[in-house]
């Protein structure tokens, strides 16, 4: 038997170029290789070094035309062009001919992109009588949705390792289908009838988290190794799977249920240093609670420190860490052995979007946290959510003042709803055209928050740009006051061009009250410099308003 697993491409305004290895499917691979060792998997990433090719925007999203100038070129842009990221089903289509599989599994990880699977599996059907199957989280957010579709055939929830090597039993006759956890499926009428119920399986636990095998033992990764992070070998690591907060816009349960599991530190140490002797040198742990047990991090970390003592290694956590679990000692420890970059979320400094969301806040934690770090060296990002349900302007403004004072980068994410989390239960059922509408690019979610419009949106996240852009500014050398910068010539030697015309453009909008895109909203960027007291850089130094 031989089984496909396909990354399908995306379609959006852009594309992360970092974190697009299919980890969940070479979890799958390295599975199948343990436990049905005579079934040939071929994985294919169809995502990543395809190119990117522009396409027409799509009805759906016509509405976002005037936020997205594809001429603006200044530091303060958003989105231009709308592109398909990825292979075009017709090289997809002539590779399924090539390799010949008895399967296809297609991971279909995000909502909004579903469109895009759903276009490849009419492709293949179109060609081919292979069955398919899809994972991943739309699927386990919207079973019924998804499997109703007559080009899908199954679908796995949750976690897939063990309902995988379950399916692939029963397509060998050595398990019976009701047997397969977490499986659903179709079961019609008659061998000649349109009419079916749907199956879903009970959903049952993973095989024990240190039983699965490392994407690392897969005998034929792919070569040459196609992920890089600034020109170096990139591996991605999985520590530990679910998480213990219960956040209401997350949907990381929908995939790894309520259980919070951790894998030994010798195990981690093992799959790291098999990636390392692969010429890996950049490893980024992709947990969504990293640092939760302080113990074993401490313990992570000083194992790390006597294996590869004097290493090239550095360590990422680009899908973030919480900032509760953080201490001095815990940071000096990660700094130690190479992770010099800190990705935090605060989301929002009001108490009553904490409650809503079931969130912890703590400010001062916060703050001394990002302090800390900062004198360690690392370089710090920390993420803001705009447009939370409960949220207002100001309460907004004020977290963006907030973040604007300490010597961090901000990233800012227009909030939206998404299938499999605990608050889209407060909002009435989506439809196809709200999963299409569920990404960063739509600011903010359609009839979510009544009092916030899109030009609020797309307004705070042009002023996150403005921020970040001085936060960066090389020129800045010691505290000074925001009129000596806009005092400066366009023509000064320190200044490349896209910095020259920054402050041109900050000038035009400070003292003149002119932005050239007619959807930016003076009254907030009114209120949010009647706020701010002053910007810390990502130096330390400061400029006053």
């Amino acid at each position: 038997m031989k089984v496909l697993l396909i990354q399908p491409p995306i379609e959006d305004f852009y594309d992360t170029d970092i974190r697009l290895l299919p980890l969940g499917l070479t979890y799958l691979k390295a599975s199948v290789n343990k436990f049905l060792p005579e079934i040939e998997i071929v994985l294919r990433d169809y995502h990543h070094g395809h190119g990117k090719k522009n396409i027409p925007l799509p009805v759906e999203l016509h509405d976002l035309k005037k936020y997205y100038d594809p001429s603006d070129k200044s530091p303060f842009c958003t989105f231009g062009h709308y592109f398909r990221f990825g292979a075009s089903n017709k090289k997809i289509i002539e590779d399924i001919e090539e390799i010949n599989p008895d399967l296809i599994a297609i991971s279909a990880l995000f909502t909004p992109y579903f469109s895009v699977v759903r276009e490849l599996a009419l492709a293949i059907k179109h060609e081919f009588k292979i069955p398919i199957l899809l994972g991943g989280g739309h699927p386990s957010a919207c079973p019924n949705e998804v499997i109703s579709h007559p080009e899908i055939d199954y679908i796995i929830r949750g976690e897939g390792e063990r309902p995988f090597v379950q399916f692939l039993e029963y397509l060998q006759g050595m398990r019976p289908i009701e047997n397969v956890s977490s499986l659903g499926y179709k079961k019609y009428a008659s061998a000649s009838s349109n009419s079916f119920q749907i199956i879903l399986n009970k959903i049952e636990e993973n095989f024990h988290i240190d039983e699965i095998p490392s994407p690392a033992s897969n005998d034929n990764q792919l070569t040459p190794w196609p992920y890089k992070f600034y020109k170096k070998k990139i591996a991605f690591v999985l520590s530990s799977r679910g998480c213990p907060h219960h956040c209401s816009f997350c949907s990381v349960h929908s995939i790894f249920g309520k259980k919070y599991r951790q894998r030994t530190v010798e195990s981690i140490v093992h799959e790291i240093e098999h990636y390392y002797q692969a010429g890996v040198r950049i490893i980024d742990f992709e947990d969504d609670n990293l640092t939760f047990n302080r113990r074993r991090m401490m313990n992570l970390c000083k194992s790390i420190g006597e294996k590869f003592k004097d290493s090239e290694l550095e360590f990422l956590a680009m899908n973030g860490i919480s900032y509760i679990s953080l201490d001095d000692e815990l940071l000096a420890n990660m700094h130690s052995v190479g992770f010099s970059h800190l990705n935090i979320s605060l989301v929002s400094t009001a108490q009553a979007s904490a409650q809503a969301s079931s969130r912890q806040i703590d400010l001062e934690k916060f703050q001394k946290t990002v302090l800390a770090a900062w004198k360690l060296g690392y370089k710090i990002t920390s993420y803001q959510i705009l447009g939370l349900p409960g949220e207002s302007i100001q309460t907004m403004i004020n977290t963006l003042i907030f973040l604007c004072e300490l010597p961090i980068l901000i990233g800012l994410s227009p909030f939206y709803l998404i299938p499999g989390t605990s608050i889209a239960d407060f909002f009435p059922p989506q439809n196809e055209r709200d999963f299409f509408r569920a990404r960063l690019t739509c600011m903010g979610n359609d009839n979510v928050n009544t009092t916030i419009t899109k030009d609020d949106i797309y307004t705070l996240f042009v002023i996150g740009r403005m921020i970040n852009f001085l936060k960066g500014l090389p020129i800045i050398s010691n505290d000074c006051h925001i009129d000596n910068l806009l005092a400066i010539n366009e023509d000064n030697s320190l200044l490349n061009k896209r910095e020259a015309l920054g402050i041109a453009l900050l000038r035009r909008l400070i003292l003149e009250n002119h932005f050239a895109n007619k959807s930016f909203n003076h009254d907030i960027f009114s209120n949010f410099l009647a706020g701010l007291k002053f910007i810390t850089t990502q130096s330390g130094w400061r400029v006053m308003f």
